[in-house]
């Protein structure tokens, strides 16, 4: 697989716009948060009381940086170890987003020009990751071509859905965090300690220096390139969204007899890779398979054309906006 890029196809038949986004403020993103975190009483034996705990849950709004970063730079000012927040998702750096956060320690407010925390109350849980519904997204695309075919699109995408393609994004700014996953799952040390020094500027020794969680995090990109190549394959062959989950393959992966099951085993042959390679006990690392939607209905999807174009929608949890930003713009 040279250069283990992939020729993505377009699933919508309209032509695109073009467009483009500018600054950081044309990519608002809200995160929907599970409600059992925004819950101001709660009922007992004894009736209906206020909510009280030992946890701390606020709203993180962030710009120009990622998730971590700003984990990373709370934890600095508020003297708090940054392992004891907790956030249900990871939001981009080329956004305005804002999230909710959980901590055990007090903490205050705090407003800078790139980041601010507020609305601080007790709780009695701790966030983790995953515990959010969707998020919400408004985006400004600028030098929008032939504009007008906006409303064709829009109509398209909420009768058609949107395939759930992992976005770019997972892949790195380098584009090879799959690459390294695949070199450990197929045994090649020596290459994926060459493209980890390449990333982080010659940092490691050997394989086993990399801390667990970083090998895990590109295994999992490796994984999430696998199930974009399933869908992928899907839409060359298919015109019909196919609402129904695809396996992320793991090393407990067992595929089922369906419309997927003979792309999946024509592509991890090409890959040379079995399920059980993502068991890999000389690092003592291993990655468990998953299931995860091929398309998914778009929310709450509107329009309002002017000078620029504005989008507004809202997505599950998991779902990339740069993908529908892909099948509007085609550019």
């Amino acid at each position: 697989m040279i250069g283990m890029k992939l020729n993505y196809r377009y699933w919508t038949k309209s032509k695109g716009i073009k467009g483009r986004l500018e600054r950081e403020e044309d990519f608002i993103v809200r995160e929907i948060t599970d409600q059992k975190f925004l819950k101001s009483f709660k009922r007992t034996e004894k009736g209906i009381k206020q909510m009280h705990g030992r946890y701390f849950i606020f709203i993180l709004k962030k710009k120009g940086m990622t998730t971590l970063e700003a984990v990373e730079r709370l934890s600095r000012k508020s003297k708090i170890p940054k392992e004891e927040f907790g956030y249900a998702g990871l939001k981009d750096k080329f956004s305005v987003s804002y999230q909710y956060m959980t901590v055990k320690h007090r903490i205050k407010t705090l407003k800078t020009k790139d980041l601010e925390i507020y609305d601080i109350k007790k709780i009695d849980r701790h966030m983790h990751t995953g515990d959010l519904v969707g998020n919400e997204f408004l985006i400004t695309l600028h030098c929008c071509k032939s504009p007008e075919r906006i409303s064709k699109l829009i109509k398209e995408l909420k009768k058609r859905g949107m395939p759930n393609y992992f976005g770019q994004q997972r892949f790195g700014k380098n584009e090879n965090n799959h690459v390294i996953g695949r070199a450990l799952v197929k045994r090649d040390s020596a290459k994926a300690l060459r493209l980890l020094n390449r990333n982080y500027k010659g940092r490691y020794n050997s394989i086993r220096e990399v801390p667990k969680m970083l090998l895990k995090f590109f295994l999992h990109s490796y994984q999430s390139y696998l199930f974009n190549r399933v869908l992928n394959s899907y839409i060359e062959k298919n015109n019909k969204a196919y609402f129904s989950t695809a396996p992320i393959i793991g090393y407990d992966t067992r595929l089922r007899k369906n419309k997927l099951r003979n792309i999946i085993i024509i592509i991890m042959k090409e890959e040379g890779i079995k399920p059980e390679d993502f068991r890999i006990n000389e690092l003592r690392l291993s990655c468990r398979g998953s299931k995860r939607n091929l398309f998914v209905k778009i929310k709450q999807l509107d329009y309002e054309l002017g000078k620029d174009l504005k989008l507004r929608f809202v997505l599950p949890k998991g779902s990339y906006a740069t993908v529908l930003l892909r099948e509007v713009c085609k550019s």
